[in-house]
């Protein structure tokens, strides 16, 4: 379980807290936004699309109170508003986990999503104050549970040496972003970096992790209204 927090005396203190499961972290099991450190606030997005309040009371959506609104915004997204500047968006199906938050949070932020001070070289900050030096140190840096194993000393592979059988799907899949479905979209953003992250996680999980990593590659397509159906064109999505 990793965290992403926030430190603003004039705010609420909120904590969001992503549970993993399976070394590859491939999967997440739960998503957890807890606010002051009281439980009785705490919200649980699972890994079935389900929604919990205070840790165990399941709600029925939309869902509105003075700290959140609640929705489904598809079959496959729940969205978190907050009262206080932060709106958070899960897809259970496809593993992905958007978070967005006000300027008033700007400098306060520290965890696994940043600074947000408009400094990438500080965002690998970890709760001891250190700048850690690549993403593997950095992500067990914010572990916040003991279950959770950390593997230091073991080197990165890339999942396509570890599961070979994989390669020729994950290379064919993923070349999709690099032709015409995508091609509107390429003038704007690279999919250079969207295709080796694709390969990888294909490798890694198969057809949902490619799902994933082509839908993450449109949604931005769609920050310069460019529209991508891929889903159409794919069947395997």
């Amino acid at each position: 379980m990793a965290a992403t927090v926030w430190d603003n005396a004039s705010l609420p203190y909120p904590a969001i807290l992503s549970q993993l499961q399976n070394l590859d972290g491939a999967c997440i099991q739960s998503v957890n936004l807890v606010i002051d450190e009281d439980p009785r606030t705490e919200i649980t997005l699972s890994h079935v699309g389900e929604v919990f309040m205070a840790g165990q009371y399941r709600i029925s959506l939309p869902y509105s109170d003075d700290l959140f609104n609640i929705q489904e915004l598809s079959s496959m997204f729940l969205q978190v508003k907050t009262a206080f500047g932060l709106r958070l968006q899960y897809s259970w199906k496809e593993f992905r986990i958007y978070l967005q938050a006000d300027e008033q949070w700007k400098d306060d932020t520290v965890g696994l999503c940043g600074t947000f001070n408009g400094n990438i070289q500080d965002d690998f900050l970890s709760p001891s104050g250190m700048i850690e030096s690549t993403p593997h140190l950095f992500g067990n840096a914010w572990r916040v549970s003991s279950a959770c194993s950390t593997t230091l000393s073991t080197p990165q592979l890339d999942p396509c040496d570890t599961h070979q059988q994989a390669v020729a799907y994950a290379s064919e899949m993923c070349d999709v972003l690099n032709q015409d479905l995508f091609s509107a979209c390429h003038e704007y953003l690279s999919p250079t970096s969207f295709h080796q992250q694709c390969r990888s996680d294909t490798c890694k999980c198969g057809t949902p992790c490619l799902c994933s990593a082509l839908a993450h590659y449109a949604r931005h397509c769609r920050r310069f209204s460019i529209i991508v159906d891929f889903r159409s064109q794919i069947p395997d999505c």
